[in-house]
């Protein structure tokens, strides 16, 4: 089940974020988009790269928490208030001449049944995040989209707008999604 949220934080928080986010105080490193467990992406080799922040990574054994951009983000945290995070990750793919899928992929490939993904939507664009089944949810600031984490999707790159910027919430929530809200 896909749930999307739109206007998922107050306006005020909201703006906090996107003001934080899309300031000059985030450590950018480049990274691949599209790596050998993508399907279907039609992103040309000279297109394939982004740029990433990681907040938090509790994939490898030691987790790793950036305290620097943690706070940023916090009001997103405290809402979806999960019983334990994997990774957060927020994503900055440049403009291009057209829009580009990235290719069908999970970001956790847990097979427990609580593990769950979200993309939030920093800033407005005309990209998109696309799932396997054909459902396609338009790139919205302030907006939440949350699907179990073993449901294959794709994001896109944007035309309208410099950048696509998206933070990527995996974690797991043993209570109703619908509590998020």
């Amino acid at each position: 089940m896909i749930t999307v949220i739109d206007n998922f934080l107050p306006e005020h928080d909201f703006r906090f974020i996107q003001y934080a986010l899309l300031g000059s105080n985030i450590p950018w490193r480049q990274s691949t988009i599209v790596g050998p467990d993508c399907q279907n992406s039609n992103l040309p080799n000279n297109y394939n790269f982004q740029l990433i922040h990681i907040f938090l990574d509790a994939k490898n054994q030691e987790e790793m928490i950036n305290k620097n951009t943690f706070n940023y983000i916090k009001p997103i945290i405290e809402k979806i208030n999960p019983s334990e995070w994997y990774r957060i990750k927020m994503n900055l793919n440049p403009c291009t001449s057209e829009i580009f899928e990235h290719g069908m992929h999970i970001d956790n490939p847990s097979t427990r049944d609580d593990a769950f993904t979200a993309v939030y939507y920093v800033n407005d664009n005309d990209g998109y995040t696309i799932f396997q089944n054909g459902q396609k949810i338009e790139n919205m600031a302030n907006r939440l989209v949350v699907f179990p984490a073993n449901l294959y999707h794709s994001g896109t790159s944007c035309t309208n707008n410099y950048a696509r910027i998206v933070l990527n919430f995996n974690f797991y929530k043993k209570n109703n999604i619908e509590g998020i809200k």
